[in-house]
C-alpha cells in the first residue's frame, strides 16, 4: 500500500508518494491529485520511495497532467524516481519521446523515460 502525503509549500504543492504504487490505492492517489491542486499552482509529486507500480497509477499520472494543461498550472513529477518506475513506464508503453496531442508546452510526465 502506498503512503501519500501532500506538503504545502506557497503556491506549489508536493505529493510524496512512497511505497507500492498501485491500483489497490488508485482511489486514494486520484484522491490525493485532486486535492494537490486546490489552490495550488504548481504540483509536483516525488516518487522516489516508490517500490511498485502498474497502469492504472500511471493512467491517473497523465490524467493529472491533462487536467493541469487544462487549467493553466503546472504538473511535474520530480528528478530521481526509482527504476521499478522506468521500468513500469516503459512495459506500459508510456514512455515517449513527444509529448501527447493536447501537449503543447513540452511537459510531457513520460517524456524522456
Amino acid at each position: 500500500m502506498a503512503d501519500i502525503k501532500i506538503e504545502q509549500r506557497g503556491k506549489n504543492t508536493a505529493l510524496i508518494i512512497s511505497g507500492e504504487m498501485t491500483i489497490e490505492c488508485a482511489a486514494a492517489l486520484k484522491d490525493a491529485l485532486a486535492r494537490s491542486f486546490e489552490g495550488a499552482e504548481s504540483v509536483f509529486v516525488d516518487l522516489k520511495n516508490v517500490e511498485s507500480a502498474d497502469l492504472a497509477c500511471l493512467q491517473l499520472l497523465c490524467s493529472a497532467h491533462r487536467t493541469s494543461l487544462i487549467s493553466k498550472k503546472s504538473f511535474a513529477l520530480t528528478p530521481g524516481y526509482p527504476e521499478i518506475f522506468k521500468k513500469v513506464v516503459k512495459e506500459t508503453g508510456y514512455s515517449r519521446n513527444f509529448g501527447c496531442s493536447i501537449e503543447s508546452e513540452k511537459s510531457c510526465l513520460w517524456k524522456g523515460i
